[in-house]
């Protein structure tokens, strides 16, 4: 077990040298995951990045992930989520709201999301995408702009996952930036914490 925290330790660090040079800043850490933003070229909004292990394995972190509607009853101000278009195992359209806080009206938007798996890793990507079946209303402020992805690094003979979180997006809308940013801390690290509860659910194994 101590080889295995001076192993996470030392890659932990490594990547926090990396991200330093490429503009990330370190917001804080907590209960083993650490929170980074960076400024975005043209916007007041900042990007952010959770880094942490989730003591479950690659595929079953995978599998709570690809739970695509059950994604609503966890992940931060997520209160719909749905598959769109299943156009194969590895490639979805879905939809999803986000709640935002009073007087600000909710977000949705139309996403894909591409899975692409090796012997090291899973990645997950997502991109704002427009679908016919779901065109703007005026009950939601509509996100268009959006990118980013999940990295699930196999750790400790497949039995731990180093779980990465990474999100750049355009709220959209009238929202003030001192609430964006302050979301851009804040959901990583709770998508994070709570998706270390989720695998300890019997159906994902």
């Amino acid at each position: 077990m101590r080889v295995f925290n001076y192993t996470v330790v030392l890659f932990l660090l490594l990547t926090s040298m990396l991200m330093g040079d490429n503009g990330w800043n370190t917001e804080f850490t907590r209960n083993d995951i650490t929170v980074y933003t960076r400024a975005v070229a043209g916007s007041d909004i900042k990007e952010f990045k959770s880094i942490g292990i989730i003591d479950a394995p690659a595929e079953v972190v995978n599998n709570v992930l690809d739970d695509i509607p059950n994604l609503a009853n966890w992940m931060p101000d997520c209160i719909v989520s749905r598959i769109v278009e299943k156009k194969s195992n590895d490639y979805m359209i879905l939809y999803q709201v986000i709640k935002t806080p009073w007087p600000l009206n909710s977000r949705d938007f139309t996403f894909e999301t591409r899975i692409i798996k090796d012997k090291e890793k899973i990645i997950r990507t997502v991109k704002a995408v427009p679908h016919p079946s779901y065109p703007q209303t005026g009950n939601y402020v509509r996100i268009t702009n959006m990118t980013g992805q999940w990295t699930l690094l196999r750790q400790d003979n497949n039995t731990r996952t180093l779980a990465t979180y990474q999100i750049k997006s355009d709220p959209a809308g009238n929202i003030p930036v001192s609430i964006a940013n302050a979301t851009s801390k804040k959901l990583p690290y709770e998508t994070l914490l709570r998706l270390k509860e989720q695998v300890k659910n019997s159906k994902y194994r």
